[in-house]
């Protein structure tokens, strides 16, 4: 903490690399199930002695997408969001894969 920030990465449902069960466990929730587990996430860093309770999210393509999800669904939580590129459909409907996103940082 001596930089004043800290990252968190949250592997949210839909991700891969944890099973098929996991990877399937966004299906028909996409923007909203894993959105709920990087609020959740956020939730918990808030919660840390160490946060000072704010909290910053950004994130490119799907993860723009997710970022976006959550300023909507938590818009006093966040004191920040970056969407770095989101795509401008749904993620079902442009083929769109999970990538590395929904970060949370604060400071």
């Amino acid at each position: 903490m001596s930089e004043g920030f800290a990252y968190l990465s949250v592997d949210f449902r839909g991700s891969t690399g944890y099973g098929r069960a996991f990877r399937h466990a966004n299906n028909d929730e996409w923007g909203h199930a894993d959105v709920h587990d990087v609020i959740d996430a956020a939730r918990w860093a808030s919660a840390q002695p160490w946060s000072n309770g704010r909290l910053a999210m950004y994130g490119g393509s799907y993860g723009g997408y997710l970022t976006l999800c959550a300023l909507v669904e938590e818009p006093s939580m966040w004191s920040a969001g970056v969407d770095c590129s989101a795509t401008p459909r749904s993620p079902r409907a442009s083929g769109t894969g999970i990538g590395r996103a929904g970060s949370t940082s604060s400071g």
